[in-house]
Parts: C-alpha cells; sequence; structure tokens
C-alpha cells in the first residue's frame, strides 16, 4: 500500500499524463490540418501523435472522473492475516467494523464488497479490487457482468439483480478468467 506521499506522487503523474495528451492531441489536429507539411507528417500525426495523446488524456480524465464518483484508485491486492477465517478463493469480500474480513452480500449497504478473495494460504489471504482471478467457474459465457449475490454470502452471479442494492463485481473474461472490477452500488 502507498503512502499518502505515494498516493500525492501518483496523483500528479496522473494530471501531467492529462497536459501531455491534451499538447500531442492538439499537435497532431494540427498537423492533420495543415497541408503545407505534407504527407510525411499527416502519416505520424495519423498513426502516432492524435492516438497516443488521445489515450493519454481520455486515461486521465477517465481516472479522475472515478475519483470523483468515490471509488478509490486500485493500488494493488491486499494482503492480511486473519486466524480463523472461513474465505475461500472467489468469495467477495467486505471489511466489518472491527476491521476483519467478512463474506460480503448485496441486500445491505453495510456488507457490500470491497474486493475479491484472489489467493488464500492458511491463514494469509489476498483480496484485490480490480485486476485478473484465474478460477474455474460455471457463472456464465465471456463478456458477461458479475453481481454480488444478494442471498449467498461471498457469493458472485451473472444474474441481473431484479431490484434492492446493485453492485457490479467484474466481468467473465473466460471460463476460466474473471476480471475483478468492484463498482459502487446503486439502490433500484
Amino acid at each position: 500500500m502507498l503512502s499518502d506521499f505515494g498516493v500525492y506522487i501518483v496523483a500528479i503523474i496522473k494530471n501531467w499524463l492529462g497536459f501531455v495528451g491534451a499538447g500531442l492531441t492538439m499537435l497532431g489536429l494540427v498537423a492533420l490540418a495543415n497541408p503545407r507539411r505534407g504527407e510525411r507528417v499527416s502519416y505520424w500525426a495519423r498513426r502516432f501523435l492524435l492516438p497516443l495523446g488521445l489515450v493519454l488524456l481520455f486515461g486521465a480524465q477517465f481516472s479522475a472522473w472515478r475519483a470523483e464518483r468515490g471509488r478509490a484508485e486500485t493500488l494493488g491486492p491486499e494482503t492480511f492475516s486473519q486466524p480463523g477465517h472461513n474465505l475461500l478463493l472467489g468469495d467477495a469480500v467486505f471489511v466489518d467494523a472491527g476491521g476483519q474480513w467478512r463474506k460480503a452480500k448485496g441486500d445491505s449497504e453495510d456488507t457490500l464488497a470491497a474486493g475479491i478473495v484472489t489467493s488464500v494460504h492458511g491463514d494469509s489471504v489476498t483480496v484485490a479490487n480490480s485486476g485478473f482471478l484465474r478460477i474455474r467457474h460455471r457463472l456464465g459465457q465471456a463478456g458477461q457482468h458479475l453481481w454480488l449475490s444478494q442471498s449467498e454470502p461471498g457469493g458472485i452471479t451473472a444474474e441481473t439483480p431484479a431490484a434492492g442494492i446493485w453492485q457490479a463485481v467484474g466481468v467473465i473474461q473466460a471460463p476460466d478468467l474473471i476480471l475483478i472490477n468492484i463498482g459502487m452500488a446503486e439502490v433500484r
């Protein structure tokens, strides 16, 4: 986990990349709009300046949008030791008021998922709120969104909730691969 200073430095770098992206995008647009420069400049602008500028610009903007919506930026998985836990690989989990990790359930705002268990070795557990999880599952087909279960503690499901609290937790990539992406909860 990064210190507060580390998080501050990451934010500065992201802002700087946004400015660089905007600059490259403008250079690319100017080069494309100026036919006097010749085909070589136009080629480089189309192939490199414009795409790179747009990726940096919109990447920085998307990151800022996620932060504004209250979603914590992911800085990596968290590993902890918790004797006597009942957590399993693939469980959706949250931290209770006492600081213990418990199985999440989508029936209350107090028990919404903060991450997915990606590794269990005895009392040592690793939880991630984004990234990939390799696990054999029968949840659905590639491309289907996964939701926090409203009935099974720690469960995730491909069935979209009909009502109540909805919390997206990931997307199926393959029969043995899940993209973890813990989202904000919505009440519908």
